[in-house]
């Protein structure tokens, strides 16, 4: 079964349909909510496996299939072979910047050599009221039929739509009987407060994949560890909609914390220019930091300092950089070093992003480093007896 919670369909109308809920009443579709300025991972199960081939697009549509918005560039996908020998998909969706408030759409994936087209259930993209709702991260440590996590090498996420509703306490104290005194004395003390937590509107879609999720190895609800397996339980049906309440207890950790990071996409360097050794006149005349990944130029400072002292020879701003695509440039290097000498560059964290995540700065004296130096030999070095020419 594909529990993943952006399962994807090949029609809309597949996508909207439930199964165990016979009547044409009214269908609300409030469970899942992606915040427009984060990122999330899910990977696929799809039957009998699914290739995009590195050539897809992304949209959100509504459920008319009406195309709201082009989100391709926001949407990294990776295959992967399931365990039963299946491609599957792990999909990074990273900070849409769209807000949709408390419309339902669909994330449209179009496979662009087959033409067709998948559709992901209505979902919410929205910050409104975000603070109604709990990031979930969460991956197991095996393979399973439905599951694949090994193969995969993911930590899927999403963002759900619930309270928290109370504590409950179980804590168990040890205590004996003083015969001398006829006190109670206690002797250890087992504390077991666990969290209560209510989804007020919940889908059986929903209801499949969240007691899913809950059965896993590792699981983070903000940030803090799950320690158990809870069961959710199923609640009232809401009137003749097609939701339910449910709810959930759980034991958290709150000293066990977890940051998610990109997984399909690397933020790091690919290359550094000045870097190693040169001499004098061959040393570049410009710098460049090359990234895998479009990035967007912000507010900050590269500086040039001499390694011998520490000191800064020169401060670049913004206003002296470029960037295309993926490289950032300071084209006015030339002539700025005219001594031999070891050097290392720096540059603030924020100055470069990739859609609206900082990407780290350098501030050390050893990952952009050179030398510039004088050349081994001169002609005076060669006896030219000593060699053939033509």
């Amino acid at each position: 079964m594909d529990y993943s919670f952006l399962k994807l369909y090949d029609t809309i109308d597949e996508s909207i349909n439930d199964n165990l809920r016979k009547y044409d009443g009214p269908k609300y579709f409030l469970g899942i909510q992606l915040s427009p300025n984060e990122f999330y991972m899910q990977m696929t199960n799809y039957q009998g496996g699914l290739s995009f081939g590195g050539n897809y697009t992304c949209h959100v549509v509504d459920s008319c299939d009406n195309i709201l918005a082009d989100i391709s560039s926001n949407v990294f996908i990776e295959e992967y072979v399931d365990v039963n020998g299946d491609t599957q998909n792990r999909i990074e969706i990273i900070n849409l910047g769209l807000d949709y408030y408390g419309r339902a759409v669909h994330i449209r994936f179009t496979a662009e050599d087959s033409l067709e087209y998948y559709y992901t259930r209505p979902i919410l993209i929205s910050d409104k009221e975000l603070n109604r709702t709990y990031r979930f991260n969460y991956k197991n440590n095996s393979n399973s039929t439905d599951l694949s996590y090994v193969n995969a090498g993911v930590i899927q996420s999403v963002r759900l739509r619930l309270d928290f509703a109370e504590f409950s306490n179980g804590s168990e104290v040890g205590e004996y009987f003083q015969i001398s005194n006829g006190n109670i004395i206690s002797h250890r003390f087992l504390k077991k407060v666990s969290r209560s937590y209510l989804f007020e509107k919940l889908d059986t879609f929903l209801f499949q994949r969240v007691q899913e999720l809950l059965t896993h190895d590792v699981i983070y609800i903000d940030g803090e560890r799950i320690t158990d397996k809870p069961i959710l339980e199923p609640g009232d049906k809401i009137g003749r909609s097609n939701l339910m309440k449910a709810n959930f207890t759980g034991f958290v950790d709150e000293r066990d914390t977890f940051t998610p990071v990109l997984q399909n996409v690397s933020l790091d360097v690919t290359e550094l220019i000045p870097l190693g050794v040169y001499t004098s006149a061959t040393y570049p005349d410009l710098l460049k930091a090359t990234f895998q990944i479009p990035i967007q130029l912000n507010t900050g400072e590269l500086t040039v300092h001499d390694a011998s002292d520490g000191s800064i020879l020169a401060t670049y701003t913004e206003a002296d950089m470029s960037v295309s695509v993926n490289e950032l440039t300071i084209p006015s290097f030339t002539g700025l070093i005219s001594s031999n000498g070891e050097f290392y560059i720096n540059f603030t964290t924020g100055l470069i992003s990739f859609y609206s995540l900082n990407i780290e700065g350098v501030d050390n004296d050893v990952d952009w480093r050179f030398e510039i130096k004088d050349a081994m030999f001169s002609s005076t070095n060669f006896d030219s007896l000593k060699f053939l020419t033509d």
